[in-house]
């Protein structure tokens, strides 16, 4: 009876190259996020940026790739308060967009 060994593809989730091509795509996350961004000040296109890590799952991890936006006003933009009724999302709508390419 055949029984596959997945080591291999574990250790290939974790290597070098697959960070590399996560870093990539989160880099062109971040060109979008920058195109789309309203710009009053340029602070929220200027003010983001990406770390990967191995991200816990039940198979063991895999790179995953994180941006931040982290400019002061950010989380307001991105979500709204009360002087902000119309959040913009740009980062959710760029992670789909992500997602469906």
């Amino acid at each position: 009876m055949y029984t596959p060994d997945h080591r291999g593809i574990g250790a290939l989730l974790r290597g070098p190259e697959i960070r590399s091509l996560v870093t990539e795509k989160a880099e062109i996350a971040v060109a979008l996020y920058r195109s789309k961004v309203k710009r009053r000040t340029g602070e929220n296109a200027r003010d983001v940026r990406i770390h990967t890590e191995i991200g816990a799952d039940r198979h063991g991890g895999r790179w995953t790739a994180v941006v931040t936006a982290y400019a002061p006003h950010a989380a307001a933009r991105e979500f709204g308060n009360r002087k902000n009724r119309n959040p913009e999302h740009v980062l959710r709508d760029v992670a789909q967009e992500m997602d469906e390419s």
